[in-house]
């Protein structure tokens, strides 16, 4: 599964933009499936699919820093710390991951870093869905 457009080093470049806004649907589209496909009797994503996921949104989420200027920043370790403190706040690891990606989208492309960081916590929150999926499955 392959979103990264970032070719053109500009976080305004229409190519840069379109990118993002298809990781931003996807990555709704794959919550989305991983809450409501019970509901209408289908199979929820398998945890292999959704590991391949993680690793596409984190690779979004350091280009996104790259681009902004921050290739120095550990995005994933930012990330990681923002999923630990939505789950510290009550939150599920599905509901952390819609408050990572709705946040993302909210602050677009020119959000910069720290969409980046939402990206990679919702990176986080999809990886603990997985892991959960799995002990189940096993």
């Amino acid at each position: 599964m392959d979103m990264t457009a970032f070719e053109h080093p500009s976080l305004s470049h229409p190519a840069n933009l379109q990118a993002f806004e298809t990781c931003i649907t996807a990555a709704l589209q794959l919550l989305a499936a991983m809450k409501y496909a019970p509901m209408f009797s289908q199979a929820r994503p398998s945890p292999e699919l959704l590991l391949e996921y993680v690793e596409a949104l984190e690779r979004q989420a350091r280009e996104i820093a790259l681009l902004d200027g921050n290739a120095g920043v550990d995005i994933l370790a930012l990330g990681q710390d923002w999923y630990t403190r939505l789950r510290g706040s009550g939150l599920s690891a599905l509901m952390a991951g819609f408050e990572g990606v709705h946040a993302a989208a909210y602050l677009g492309l020119a959000g910069g870093t720290t969409s980046a960081m939402m990206l990679a916590a919702t990176a986080c929150a999809v990886h603990s869905v997985a892991d959960e999926q799995g002990r189940l499955l096993n």
